[in-house]
């Protein structure tokens, strides 16, 4: 059924109960678990315009979808196919105004910026830069978890890297050493200096009108 023409999908809707079938799968425990993954991915293929989305919105598929998705939360292909169904859930007036105003999706979804899988990472951005589009209430609020979410990879980098190649004590001691007589030279490169070191407030006092009185002989 899933190769069914997109202008055809409504029509076997209205002739067939295919809400009920969903509905029944989706129940916890009711079927397997590949047989809900084949369900979750057939939603996402009849959401094909306005009329299929608001027979989804007026049904309770999208608020089990969520709880699917809470309860299969360690099933990355779970995971990833039910995102991809909300994601196209978006893209219809009647199931994203329930989306975005009727359920937790938005929080959920931000709560896996961080997640390991590159996939899912995929799709929680696009589903977040949707929603930015559609909802201003989201904008700040998903720009600063997606802050937050860099920092704490860079923060964990950092950590790892320490752990990997952790910094030998003394090592930078060279490199931030100065005192007042070396001026952080190195050990054996500091400048000639004279018995009596040069006072800068000599300088203030130089008389620049003796240089005149100097003999200045052509050395040729």
């Amino acid at each position: 059924m899933v190769y069914i023409h997109s202008d055809k999908w409504e029509d076997m809707m209205a002739r067939t109960s295919m809400i009920e079938f969903l509905h029944n799968n989706f129940v916890n425990g009711y079927a397997e678990d590949d047989i809900v993954l084949e369900c979750v991915m057939l939603l996402a293929t009849i959401c094909r315009n306005d009329g299929i989305a608001q027979q989804i919105a007026s049904s309770f598929l999208i608020k089990m979808l969520q709880d699917l998705l809470g309860a299969k939360q360690e099933d990355d292909e779970m995971v990833q196919q039910i995102l991809n169904t909300f994601f196209k859930f978006l893209f219809f007036r009647p199931t994203r105004e329930i989306v975005l105003h009727q359920t937790q999706m938005v929080s959920i979804v931000l709560e896996l910026l961080s997640d390991k899988n590159p996939n899912i990472r995929v799709l929680v951005n696009a589903i977040l830069d949707y929603v930015q589009v559609h909802d201003e209430a989201w904008k700040q609020e998903i720009k600063a978890r997606r802050f937050q979410a860099h920092n704490q990879v860079y923060i964990k980098l950092m950590e790892e890297y320490d752990k990997q190649y952790g910094a030998e004590e003394g090592m930078y001691d060279d490199m931030y050493y100065y005192d007042d007589a070396k001026q952080g030279y190195p050990p054996g490169q500091e400048p000639m200096m004279d018995e009596e070191e040069f006072d800068s407030d000599d300088a203030l006092f130089f008389d620049n009108n003796d240089l005149a009185n100097r003999i200045w002989e052509d050395g040729d």
